[in-house]
């Protein structure tokens, strides 16, 4: 019985190594041959030195200033009498800063104070531009990077780690990532429907190392899309509403060898406010589990092990748009999944603490416009 056990016991850390390692750190794709287009060389103004003569120190008293915080605008809801239309808008010409932050994590903790870590995050500040509006609406949309951030680690251990402000980064091939620019088509609803002009951004790395080829998969076309589109509008067809309606997408997840999960995100419309002179719409989603799976030749594997746990689900998310703009000014969704397996040789009524092996996944992406 014991022997049957430990094998148990055994066969859950394999899973738990599968767990942790798997799907760590994006894979760059091989890049496609291009053409490389020489790039030209920009002319800097020289400012000449000039010595100015050593004046001497003098004694001055001590100036106290007082800066006063700009005062926050008065918020107040918005009684509707008739439903407003949750929809991005375009400007030709339009100017927009943001910030995007994607991360990906798993750990595990058995034994260890701290858990066992392995999953990678990004950071990245970006100025977007309005190019033009097609005959669909659809906007065309240069995406221009500014500021980047990304940590890659493996059991805690870092595998990957830039950040654009630190000077000591700038031999990292990530800091070839910064001011490079890509094109989206944009529509209405949020939706991503177009990914081009990134080769450029993907030969300016030039580097097959560790943290090329996480720079490599950041201007992908499936991880640009990804960043970029506001899942939490509707359809255009649904996009008039009020207070209280909702409307809903399905999502999947595949946790390999603990299986998959589907879920409902359930949008609503909780509320419009007026802040100064803006109206602002506030959208919240709840993500409800359902019975549908991702299915493939692994599902009975996959599907035994998952019922060693006992697994929680948090699916949470919200909006921020600014109605009179039709720009998003917060967007935040994030999905928490644990398992927790308990040891076959926990012993009930023993008076101790039963051994567990807790495992857990996050998901995040979260948008903020700083300008």
């Amino acid at each position: 019985m014991k022997s049957e056990k430990n094998f148990v016991w055994l066969t859950i850390s394999v899973i738990c190594s599968f767990f942790l390692f798997a799907g760590c750190e994006p894979a760059a794709r091989d890049i496609a041959e291009a053409s490389v287009q020489t790039e030209q060389e920009i002319e800097k103004p020289i400012e000449e030195a000039v010595e100015k003569p050593v004046e001497k120190a003098v004694e001055k008293p001590e100036v106290k200033v007082t800066v006063e915080e700009p005062a926050e605008e008065p918020v107040t809801k918005v009684s509707l009498d008739k439903p407003v239309t949750l929809a991005l808008k375009f400007v030709p010409g339009d100017l927009s800063t943001y910030k995007v932050i994607v991360e990906s994590e798993r750990s595990v903790q058995f034994d260890e104070p701290e858990p066992n870590r392995s999953g990678n995050r990004l950071e990245m500040t970006y100025f977007q531009r309005i190019k033009s509006i097609n005959n669909k609406g659809n906007a065309s949309v240069l995406i221009t990077i500014k500021d980047l951030k990304y940590t890659s680690i493996e059991k805690n251990a870092p595998l990957v780690k830039f950040d654009s402000s630190l000077e000591k980064d700038m031999h990292n091939p990530m800091a070839n990532l910064i001011g490079e620019s890509y094109t989206i088509e944009l529509t209405p609803s949020g939706e991503v429907t177009n990914v081009s002009d990134f080769s450029k951004a993907q030969f300016a790395i030039k580097s097959a190392s560790r943290a090329g080829k996480a720079a490599t998969a950041l201007v992908q076309k499936n991880s640009i899309k990804d960043r970029h589109e506001i899942v939490s509008l509707p359809a255009a067809d649904k996009n008039q509403l009020k207070p209280s309606d909702n409307w809903s997408k399905l999502r999947s997840f595949d946790f390999d060898m603990m299986g998959s999960k589907s879920f409902e995100r359930v949008y609503t419309l909780k509320e419009v406010n007026q802040v100064g002179s803006q109206e602002e719409a506030i959208v919240e989603m709840e993500g409800i589990p359902t019975a549908e799976t991702l299915k493939d030749q692994r599902d009975a594997q996959r599907d035994a092990f998952a019922s060693m746990a006992d697994s929680t689900d948090t699916y949470t998310g919200r909006l921020k748009l600014d109605l009179n703009t039709g720009k998003v000014e917060e967007f935040r969704e994030e999905l928490v999944t644990q398992w927790v397996i308990v040891s076959p040789d926990s012993r009930p009524g023993s008076g101790e603490a039963p051994e567990a092996l807790i495992m857990k996944s996050t998901h995040l992406c979260s948008l903020e416009r700083v300008d």
